[in-house]
């Protein structure tokens, strides 16, 4: 068997070990995104807009979309910034 082989041989069933890791990993993370969307939804509504920027800011920054639009709405608001 050449190198080349053997090395095929190894690294398809490591790709799936780190697949199922990260899979694994993003099924974890989708409860405490959902929760601190809704943390900092919660909070918007009563006007704690401290709160609901210091909940959504790190989500947006990590692509999440639902609160990217509502961070743009508060700053067009004016609400939570100077």
């Amino acid at each position: 068997m050449k190198a080349h082989q053997k090395t095929q041989q190894f690294t398809k069933p490591i790709r799936a070990i780190h697949f199922m890791i990260l899979a694994f990993l993003m099924t974890l993370y989708s409860p405490v995104v959902a929760q601190g969307f809704q943390i900092g939804l919660a909070a918007n509504k009563v006007g704690d807009y401290a709160t609901a920027i210091q909940e959504w800011r790190p989500l947006a920054e990590a692509g999440n979309v639902k609160a990217q639009h509502n961070l743009g709405i508060m700053c067009n608001n004016g609400q939570g910034v100077p």
